[in-house]
């Protein structure tokens, strides 16, 4: 995470929750994730959420709590290919465009 958050700011994006997930699913965490993101909302309208697929209806699910709608979701290929998170969350998850990343071949020694 660290070098593509210092690529974000040398290219002048502005960072406004800088947030890790516990391994485990954290109720907790998520509340006290959510509010920071409803109240950057106005200044940031977009959000990257690497994250894994079990992690993530939890996520979802105290984002809707919130209300916090409106957010363009930059997901990780980890969740970004569930269909059952847009499908179960529609509302707190519209508009997110998922990334997968294509891992370079091997090279054989002989």
């Amino acid at each position: 995470m660290e070098p593509l958050k210092k690529d974000l700011q040398y290219n002048n994006f502005c960072i406004a929750v800088d947030e890790v997930f516990p391994p485990h699913n954290s109720e907790e965490a998520f509340a006290n994730i959510v509010p920071r993101l409803v109240d950057y909302k106005p200044k940031a309208g977009v959000v990257v959420l690497i994250t894994t697929e079990k992690t993530i209806p939890d996520f979802f699910e105290e984002a809707s709590a919130a209300n916090l709608t409106g957010i363009t979701w930059i997901a990780s290929e980890t969740w970004a290919t569930t269909k059952t998170i847009a499908e179960q969350h529609v509302h707190a998850a519209q508009g997110f465009l998922g990334l997968t990343l294509d891992a370079p071949k091997p090279i054989h020694f002989q």
